[in-house]
């Protein structure tokens, strides 16, 4: 099930656990977000871009396991998120 994720500047964990899962992350912002583990910064982490157009930042990991966090530069960005069903949020 996909959910709409508010990101900001505070980690947002969006997938926990240890069974790989496909994760899907649509960035629907006007700013880069970022893809990191909890102890990271926003700069650290894996860019999402921001959506251009009619183009959005997509990632997309079909054996992803363990906890996803996503950050931004500032708060109020929305993310669209699917984590195999297991979505925590």
């Amino acid at each position: 099930m996909i959910k709409k994720v508010i990101v900001g500047i505070n980690p947002t964990k969006i997938s926990q656990g240890t069974e790989p899962k496909t994760l899907i992350i649509i960035n629907a912002s006007d700013a880069i977000v970022y893809l990191g583990t909890n102890a990271m910064i926003a700069a650290d982490g894996l860019p999402i871009e921001a959506i251009s157009g009619t183009t959005y930042g997509k990632y997309v990991n079909y054996y992803a396991k363990g906890d996803y966090y996503l950050y931004a530069a500032a708060d109020g960005k929305t993310v669209y998120v699917e984590d195999g069903g297991n979505s925590i949020q």
